[in-house]
């Protein structure tokens, strides 16, 4: 067996080299002076002659135990990252969030699916490294190695002493998101206002919300609270901009906000304040969604319709598991 050549912390320096990317099973080998058999059993965690088939049933067992913890564990790091004003973390664990929110379900697949979205990540993150995006590269890399954990493998870091030498990981922690004015750990605003009639936002509401809110060269200038107010109505109440009252302003003016904020991730800051605010709850559900629909589509505006059916697809899905337990 494989642990009569090394003691467990001399295993531990084994799998963590070959996880660096920086050395093959060979050169491993060569460094401790063992064969490369022995490295492979090492790092896939196995000695000669268990079953791999066993090995493997146990990883997939394993990893639906760790996507639970994680859920709940990216969530928190993305809550502290707030609590910090590094938002730039924060960005990174809410969509690490949402992605895994989104797996919990899958249950009979779960493994090929978490291979999947890893294989894809990879696939990204280089793609961002060759572009120069340190911010998304880093994202992408982090995110491969929080499914690798889930996962369980001790899959070799595909990106090695490349992204080490070239400072992209460094570079990319170094980036942060340019809104500053949100760093307040402690946002204590009055309740949006719900009225009979429609939806209004508080003073105080607006004046934390508004620095969200970009300079735009769409048509004349706007009054961006109000259709701010109905956007946020369309989102809790709409299939389509077409039913927003007129109070908000024409259907023109909402459709190319609606767009242009999305295209510059305002609806991203709104979920951060929907996670610490309970006031904006009614318009997380579609706010979830609406990051869904980035992770995998990117600056391709969604449709409202299509939005709200995720929103009824997500309760349903709740709605059966608490059926089910």
């Amino acid at each position: 067996m494989a642990i009569r050549y090394c003691t467990p912390e001399q295993e531990a320096e084994i799998i963590r080299l070959y996880k660096s990317g920086e050395y093959s099973y060979r050169q491993i080998g060569e460094m401790k002076n063992l064969s490369k058999g022995t490295i492979i059993n090492i790092v896939k965690g196995y000695p000669y002659t268990q079953d791999k088939g066993t090995y493997y049933s146990k990883l997939q067992f394993e990893s639906t135990e760790k996507l639970k913890q994680e859920v709940v564990g990216v969530r928190d790091r993305a809550k502290q990252a707030y609590m910090y004003g590094d938002l730039a973390s924060y960005g990174v664990h809410t969509r690490q969030w949402l992605m895994l929110l989104d797996m919990l379900p899958d249950r009979d697949k779960l493994y090929e699916r978490l291979k999947d979205e890893r294989n894809t990540c990879e696939q990204k993150a280089w793609e961002c490294f060759g572009r120069g995006n340190h911010r998304e590269f880093g994202s992408y890399a982090d995110t491969w190695g929080l499914l690798s954990y889930i996962i369980g493998d001790n899959a070799k870091n595909p990106w090695g002493i490349l992204a080490k030498e070239s400072g992209a990981k460094s570079k990319s922690k170094s980036v942060k998101y340019t809104k500053a004015s949100l760093k307040r750990p402690n946002i204590n605003f009055s309740a949006i206002v719900q009225k009979a009639n429609g939806f209004r936002l508080s003073d105080k509401s607006w004046e934390y919300i508004c620095p969200l809110v970009p300079e735009n060269d769409i048509g004349r200038p706007s009054n961006h609270r109000r259709l701010m107010e109905g956007i946020l109505y369309a989102l809790i109440h709409c299939h389509s901009i077409r039913k927003v009252p007129r109070e908000y302003g024409d259907r023109k003016p909402l459709t190319e906000h609606f767009a242009q904020w999305y295209k510059d991730d305002v609806f991203t800051d709104l979920l951060m304040f929907a996670q610490v605010c309970p006031e904006l709850e009614p318009a997380q559900p579609a706010l979830l969604q609406l990051e869904k629909h980035r992770l995998v589509y990117g600056d391709l505006v969604p449709r409202l319709c299509d939005i709200q059916r995720g929103v009824e697809i997500a309760k349903e899905k709740c709605a059966e598991s608490v059926k089910d337990t």
